[in-house]
């Protein structure tokens, strides 16, 4: 009887219990909250940085000692770096989002601005009106770009080239010392992994004084590495390397868009390549400055992009009265539907192929045959492998993706077809392709994995009666081979 007796009082208390608490006010939803992936770790490993999400927009950073210690907070804080040496956290401070959209309506700027956080001390640092920043590779210098000045934007139509970025001032500052250095008109900048040396592109307004600099943040010299009523783009470093590269731009009144110079610092070496000053350079054809030059492991090489360069049209003398004519022309055989050609004419107003430049020799060979074909160039080795889509794109259309592969000669320009209408060698590679060294090929054939050996021509199959799954059967796109895990 005193068991059953237990079991009716708790039988009726278990309702009251679940009464007790009341349930959520509406109020409370927005608190819900959910965690950032782009987790930063310190290099010692004794602080992480990580942003909390909250649906009702407060958005905060967080940095928080792994050992001991509160966190320090930060509301709308994002995109956080430590320095190299664990010493600072630098992170920008937005506003709120539905202040962002008050300014939007009202067209105003939105401006942001940058904390900076030492880490031993918690001694926190704002700067106003930083719209990015960047530690140099060493962590004891911090570069903070400015926001440009606001300036009323012409209309633009579609067709019309993107502009050029915007000149704003430059501030690099000794963490140490906190002594600051300030550029001014500055487009681009970029620290180089080999000193901290930071290099600008210079641009004013009509051209006059643009330039590309170098400052060396350790003993405050600045250089001028070139000069000219020209626009520079595409500022690239050599990793782990003082091989510096750059674009200089130029327009010409009989041509479409800019052709571009290709510049090479090297120590106190200068190269400066020209394609209008080659007999060899394919004819209308330019460097677009749309794409940052990239040089090769060893450094010896360069790749560029080349595009059309088309001649003007001769203005019209009577434009035609009224509106422009907006029929659209579908044909049957287009890869591309018309609203997918409308969304992607920006895009491919400045399709390009790939070129390989030889500086010792001053040479430069296009490697690509069309603007669909993708460069795999090998790590270790002066070897390319192209992956060719467009044969097959109708194919595309229906998500079936087929490429012909080959290996292209950079000093010639020569190409070996490797594989014919070969499956997943395009974007999804899978892992897919040749190895760093260029010597060997992996690929697949009806669920088969393969190696080719390319100096020989040998195939080994690497798969073939294994009692293993090596190929991801619940992958439902509807492509004839299921890629590999």
């Amino acid at each position: 009887m005193p068991r059953l007796l237990c079991t009716l009082i708790l039988a009726l208390a278990w309702p009251l219990s679940a009464q007790s608490k009341a349930p959520v006010p509406v109020a409370d939803y927005g608190k819900w909250e959910s965690l950032d992936f782009t987790t930063q770790i310190s290099s010692d490993g004794k602080w992480m940085a990580y942003r909390i999400l909250r649906s009702n927009g407060n958005h905060e950073l967080r940095a928080a000692p792994l050992s001991s210690g509160r966190p320090h907070t930060a509301a709308f804080g994002e995109s956080a770096a430590f320095s190299a040496d664990s010493q600072w956290l630098a992170y920008l401070i937005g506003i709120h989002e539905d202040q962002e959209e008050k300014l939007k309506k009202a067209k105003k700027p939105i401006h942001k601005k940058l904390g900076l956080l030492r880490l031993a001390t918690s001694q926190l640092t704002t700067v106003e009106n930083i719209e990015a920043f960047a530690f140099s590779k060493s962590g004891a210098f911090l570069a903070m770009k400015h926001y440009a000045p606001e300036r009323a934007a012409a209309p633009a139509e579609a067709s019309d080239p993107p502009p050029d970025p915007p000149a704003a001032g430059l501030t690099i500052r000794n963490l140490a010392s906190a002594s600051d250095a300030s550029f001014g008109s500055v487009s681009s900048y970029a620290w180089s992994d080999a000193a901290p040396v930071a290099a600008m592109t210079i641009s004013n307004e009509g051209k006059a004084g643009n330039a590309i600099q170098a400052y060396d943040a350790a003993s405050g010299s600045l250089r001028t590495l070139d000069s000219a009523a020209a626009t520079y783009h595409g500022l690239t470093w050599r990793p782990d390397s003082s091989d510096l590269a750059v674009l200089r731009a130029r327009p010409d009144e009989k041509r479409e868009n800019d052709n571009c110079v290709l510049l090479i610092f090297r120590g106190a070496e200068k190269v400066a390549y020209d394609p209008r000053a080659d007999a060899q350079f394919p004819a209308d054809t330019r460097i677009v400055k749309s794409r940052a030059p990239s040089f090769s492991e060893d450094g010896a090489r360069l790749t560029v992009g080349l595009a059309p360069w088309d001649k003007k049209e001769p203005a019209l003398k009577d434009k035609p009265e009224g509106d422009p004519s907006n029929v659209e022309v579908w044909h049957s055989q287009d890869p591309h539907v018309m609203p997918e050609q409308k969304l992607r004419a920006v895009r491919d107003r400045d399709r390009q192929t790939t070129a390989v430049f030889h500086i010792a020799s001053r040479h430069l060979v296009q490697v690509t045959a069309n603007p669909d074909e993708q460069v795999q160039p090998a790590r270790f080795a002066p070897r390319i492998f192209t992956a060719d889509p467009h044969p097959y794109e109708r194919e595309g259309m229906f998500g079936r993706e087929y490429a012909d592969m080959y290996q292209v000669d950079p000093a010639s320009g020569g190409r070996v077809k490797l594989l014919e209408k070969a499956e997943y060698i395009g974007r999804r590679r899978a892992g897919l392709g040749p190895s760093p060294t260029g010597r060997y090929l992996i690929h697949i054939q009806k669920d088969i994995l393969f190696l080719r050996d390319l100096s020989t021509g040998k195939e080994t199959s690497l798969t073939r009666g294994l009692e293993a799954a090596f190929i991801d059967a619940e992958f439902d796109h509807p492509v004839a081979q299921k890629p590999p895990y």
